[in-house]
C-alpha cells in the first residue's frame, strides 16, 4: 500500500533517528511500502533554546512548507516532537494531513493512510 511518501520532521537528530526506526516498523508491520523522507530541522534548536518557542515552530512550519511545496506526492506529514505541536494549526490548509506528537502521529499516520486506501475521510 503506497500512498505517498511521509515527511517526518524533527529538530534533534536523536529524536529522528528513533522515530525513523518506529515508524519503519509500523509501516513494516501493515504492509505499508510508503518511504519515509526525514526532515531534519536541528538549525531551529538553538531558537527553542533561546526561548523563542513561537519563532521556533514559525520556522519549522516554513520549512514544512517549502518541502510540500516541492514535493506534491507527498502522503503526510508527521511532526515527531511535542514542541511542533501548535505548528499543525500553521499548516492549514497545505495540502497533505498534518500529524502532530510522536507516537499518536505515527499510529495515525498509518491508520489515515490505510482509511484513504478505503476512501474514507480523513481527520487530523
Amino acid at each position: 500500500k503506497t500512498h505517498g511518501p511521509i515527511l517526518l520532521v524533527s529538530a534533534q537528530d536523536k529524536s529522528l533517528a528513533s522515530c525513523v526506526t518506529l515508524l519503519e516498523e509500523h509501516l513494516a508491520a501493515e504492509a505499508n511500502q510508503s518511504r519515509i523522507i526525514p526532515l531534519q530541522l536541528e538549525q531551529f534548536w538553538p531558537i527553542v533554546q533561546s526561548g523563542d518557542i513561537a519563532g521556533f515552530q514559525a520556522a519549522v512550519a516554513a520549512a514544512v512548507i517549502e518541502v510540500v511545496d516541492a514535493r506534491p506526492d507527498l502522503g503526510a506529514v508527521v511532526l515527531s516532537q511535542v514542541i511542533m505541536t501548535p505548528v499543525h494549526h500553521l499548516l492549514d490548509g497545505i495540502g497533505v494531513p498534518v500529524f502532530t506528537a510522536p507516537k499518536l502521529a505515527l499510529q495515525s499516520a498509518l491508520g489515515a493512510h490505510d482509511r484513504m486506501s478505503l476512501g474514507e475521510p480523513i481527520t487530523t
